[in-house]
This record gives C-alpha cells, sequence and structure tokens, in this order.
C-alpha cells in the first residue's frame, strides 16, 4: 500500500485532534495511546528483538512510526509494521519510566479498510525480509478471508494473486497454493517445525509426496476410503517427527514400506514405480520376465579349479567394482581399470549365508534397491546431500561432491573422516560413475547428472583428458581415492553392524544387477 507523506508541522501530545486527519499528518502520541496491530503478521519471536531494544535503549526511537485508527475505536495502532518497536518502547518506559521512551513522533494515516492495513504490514514486513513461511502464509490467509467478507465473493488462489497484485502485493498462484496447503494441513501436523523456519521448498516437498501417495494407491484402484486412510497415517508420520530440526528423509522410507504392504507388493517394486510416478507421471511398465540370478540357480556350479564360468565374472566384477576409485592414486583414472587387482576364483563356489534375502529379479528393481540402500548409508555417514537418483539408469542413483569438505583441515586427520572420505570414494566406485576413458560417450553418468552437479564438471573434465581440472574439482572436498589397505580396513574395522549390513546388502545387490546384465548381453549397467 503506498501513501503520500507530508511531514508538515507535529501535533503535540495532550493537544490531539478533534477528528482524524483526511490526510497524512505528523502527530505525537504517548505511546499508552498506540496499540499493536491486533493482525500482525509476525507470530514469533523477532529474532532481532535484543538487538533492537539495546539500540533504542542508548539512543532512543529518532524514527517516525506510522499510525491509523479504525473508526470509532479511541485508541491508534501501528499501521505499517513497527509492531516490535512499540512492544520494545513500552517495555523500555515500564522498566526505566524514562519519558524519551513514553512519547514519540507518529504519522498518522487515515484508515482505508482491514485488507488495505494487513496488506500494508505484510509488504513492510517483506521489504525486511523478516517473516518465516508459516507466518506469511497465516497472514495471506487471513488477508483471503477479509477480502472475502469486503467483497462478498470467494476468491480462488488465481483470483486471490489478482487482487493482491492489484493492491502493490505480489504474489503468485503457486506460492499462495503452496501457504493454504501449510496452514490448512500442515500447521496442525507439525507446528513446531513450522514455526522453527519450514520453508516453501519443504513444504512442497511433503505436498508433493502426500500427492504421490495418493496418485500411486489410485493407481492402483484403492477405495476412496483406503485412499484416506493412508493419506491421514502419512500426516500422522510427519507429526511423529515434528521437531525444530525436522527433515523429510527419514519419512519417506516409511512411507514405501506402508504402500506395500497396503498393496501386497515388493518394496524395491513400490520404490520403483513411486520414482516413476515422481518423474514421468505414471508408474513404470511392466519388469521383463523374471530370470534366475546367480544365487537362486539350482543346477550345480563348476567346482575345479580356474573356472571361468559365471560365478568367476561376477565376482571379478563385483571386486573390480568396490575396487574402482579406490586403489587408483589420482583422480585421472578414476575408473581404476588399469589398477584394478587380478581376482582368482576359489576352488569351490562359496555358498552364500542361509539368511541372504531374496532379491529383485529385474533390472529396475535392483536400481531401486540400490538406490534405496545407498541413500541408507549414505544417511548415516553424514552423505546424504550427496546422494542423487539417476532413475532407471545405471545403478540407479550417482554420488555428487559434498556441499561442504569431508575434513577440517587440508587432509583427513580423524578416523570419522577417513571413514567419510572411503565411503564416498566407495558409493562412487559402486555407481559406475566415472568416465571409462577421455571421450564424452565413455562418460554415461553425464547424461544423468543435472547441470549444476557440483561434480558435474570433474567428470566432464576426466572426459577431455584434463586432469588437473578434475583434481582441483574434487579432492578439496573428498581428498584422494584411498588405498585398498586403507579401504579395507575402514569398513571392517569401524562401521557399525548396521552399516556392514547394509553395505553387504549393496554389494549383493550390485553383484545381482551385473549378473542380470550380463545375461541380457551387455557389458556394463549402463548399456541396459
Amino acid at each position: 500500500m503506498t501513501r503520500d507523506r507530508d511531514p508538515g508541522s507535529t501535533a503535540t501530545a495532550g493537544t490531539l485532534p478533534s477528528a482524524d486527519p483526511s490526510a497524512p499528518a505528523p502527530i505525537a502520541l504517548p505511546i499508552d495511546r498506540i496499540q499493536e496491530y491486533d493482525h500482525n503478521p509476525r507470530r514469533e519471536r523477532n529474532e532481532a528483538y535484543d538487538r533492537i531494544k539495546g539500540s533504542l535503549l542508548s539512543r532512543g526511537f529518532a524514527g517516525v512510526l506510522p499510525i491509523t485508527r479504525r473508526p470509532g475505536d479511541p485508541n491508534y495502532m501501528a499501521a505499517e509494521g513497527g509492531n516490535t518497536v512499540l512492544h520494545i518502547l513500552k517495555e523500555l518506559y515500564a522498566e526505566t519510566k524514562d519519558p524519551k521512551f513514553h512519547t514519540i513522533q507518529c504519522l498518522f494515516e487515515p484508515w482505508v479498510s482491514e485488507s488495505e492495513t494487513l496488506i500494508a504490514h505484510l509488504i513492510e514486513n517483506d521489504a525486511r525480509g523478516e517473516l518465516i513461511f508459516i507466518d506469511r502464509a497465516r497472514a495471506v490467509h487471513e488477508l483471503r478471508a477479509l477480502l472475502e467478507q469486503e467483497t462478498g465473493q470467494p476468491l480462488s488462489g488465481r483470483q486471490l494473486a489478482t487482487a493482491l497484485r492489484e493492491k502493490g502485493y505480489v504474489l503468485d498462484q503457486p506460492t499462495i497454493s503452496k501457504m493454504d496447503y501449510a496452514v490448512e494441513t500442515l500447521l496442525s501436523v507439525i507446528p513446531v517445525a513450522l514455526c522453527a523456519g519450514l520453508g516453501r521448498d519443504q513444504v512442497e516437498r511433503i505436498r508433493k509426496l502426500e500427492n504421490l501417495l495418493v496418485r500411486f494407491l489410485q493407481h492402483r484402484g484403492k477405495e476412496a476410503t483406503v485412499v484416506e486412510d493412508a493419506r491421514q497415517w502419512f500426516l500422522d508420520c510427519l507429526a511423529r517427527y515434528d521437531g525444530e530440526e525436522w527433515i523429510l528423509e527419514p519419512i519417506e522410507p516409511e512411507l514405501i514400506t506402508h504402500l506395500a504392504e497396503i498393496c501386497g507388493e515388493d518394496r524395491y517394486k513400490v520404490v520403483a514405480d513411486f520414482d516413476a510416478l515422481a518423474r514421468f507421471g505414471r508408474p513404470g511398465s511392466d519388469t521383463p520376465p523374471p530370470v534366475l540370478l546367480p544365487h537362486q540357480e539350482s543346477r550345480p556350479r563348476p567346482e575345479a579349479a580356474g573356472s571361468t564360468g559365471a560365478a568367476e565374472d561376477d565376482l571379478e566384477t563385483a571386486e573390480g567394482s568396490v575396487a574402482n576409485g579406490l586403489v587408483a592414486g589420482s583422480v585421472s583414472n578414476p575408473s581404476g581399470t588399469e589398477a584394478r587387482p587380478a581376482v582368482r576364483a576359489p576352488s569351490r563356489p562359496t555358498p552364500m549365508p542361509a539368511e541372504r534375502p531374496e532379491l529383485p529379479q529385474d533390472v529396475k528393481s535392483l536400481r531401486a534397491r540400490l538406490w534405496t540402500l545407498a541413500t541408507q548409508f549414505a544417511q548415516r555417514n553424514g552423505l546424504s546431500d550427496c546422494v542423487i537418483p539417476c532413475g532407471n539408469k545405471g545403478c540407479g542413483y550417482l554420488v555428487d561432491l559434498p556441499v561442504q569438505p569431508l575434513f577440517a583441515r587440508e587432509i583427513p586427520e580423524t578416523a570419522e573422516e577417513a571413514k567419510r572420505v572411503t565411503l564416498w570414494w566407495l558409493l562412487s566406485a559402486l555407481a559406475e560413475q566415472w568416465p571409462y576413458g577421455p571421450t564424452p560417450e565413455a562418460a554415461p553418468a553425464l547424461r544423468c547428472l543435472p547441470d549444476d552437479a557440483r561434480l558435474y564438471p570433474a567428470i566432464e573434465a576426466v572426459t577431455r583428458a584434463d586432469d588437473a581440472t578434475a583434481i582441483r574439482a574434487v579432492t578439496p572436498l573428498v581428498s584422494e581415492p584411498p588405498s585398498l589397505d586403507i579401504a579395507s580396513r575402514q569398513l571392517f574395522a569401524i562401521l557399525d553392524e548396521r552399516e556392514f549390513e547394509l553395505f553387504v546388502a549393496i554389494i549383493q545387490t550390485r553383484r545381482a544387477l551385473q549378473a542380470h546384465c550380463r545375461r541380457l548381453g551387455k557389458r556394463v549397467v549402463w548399456d541396459v
């Protein structure tokens, strides 16, 4: 809301005008005649409260407070922001009885309407960038009600955006939709997280996840009551995690498990279809006919020493993948093709543990399982921001560079730092994301990495044989690939039981994916 201001002459306290001026006018008022705006958009305490109070205590209030008054109201109120300053001035006067806090210079602005006053407060707060998302959302939600009351007509999100724009407050319809969801759905579910500053992007992630849940069950032909029960379960799940440090990541695996139980389906099939629904708006196509994986075959395996059958091929592939990127001495050859140790097949096939879970039998579900396991493994070690999905390509996930270095000094020094570095390189190697050679065609991961991925310049540099650029991009954040000796000690001595279980599950799934690809006549996972 824009008003012309003409300071003019100032009326003194005690000689208030008998009637409110019809144009903006200066006036001096005692603070007990001014109220804070009762629809103040700010609900949470101003983070700068103590700093503002300290400044007012030492210097007094040298500004001019915009005020207005509702028709028939004996008291004035803050017209455009200023509620925090007014509250502090009253607090300081009560504490000190200093007259400089009692009477302040104001600028009276004629009353227009409830909606105009609320918009003015919103604009003032937005100009300072002080409102958290839920405070803005509640204010806009209340503003819609005021405008509907004043016009006598309901307003859609698009109509509200137009009405606000005409009044000088620009807000697009998608943002209004997110605000409605935050106030009408989430505020009663995760109030602590929202009031602690949960932002618009996180609110949108939650809403998208809820929409995916509904669409997934509708695609499965579930009745409306089942869909609504699942939606309510999702909201209850959100509430269990409500807190100031609220994150969405632990909820997603619970949701997948719940959907698998509702539909009576394999969890990894649900993950694959859920991902396809998020990416393409529909679940993936039917999976290919199942084929037996190596550990499920009933026929005897060759027992002669030096056998070159499938068991040897699978073992060599898996071991080579683990060493991939860990044995090489620099980033210039992160695939480790020359440094890969020769792996001899055992003289007898090694029996698999009896408790080994049955793995999916199609490529898409194996990739979804790898992404799930890699994400869980990363979350336990502070690497959750690094693992990104790549859909039904490669190993189903890629490992981006971290935002901050994985170590405090120039190189990893503590056991925890060395562990994180080792696990980053391990997951990166298993994802088979490093180029096979110095050509763009030898770097299929580039086609899946977003352009703003932190790792993109390093991989792209390797395809140009620009080793120096790749090293500069990678080593300050994740150091150099650790030796196989260091990696082995990290994996077997420092991993806790759950981490080791996840690591074994990743290796098993990676082996199964590689074996499946070879049965389809492909040499690497990117060829399928």
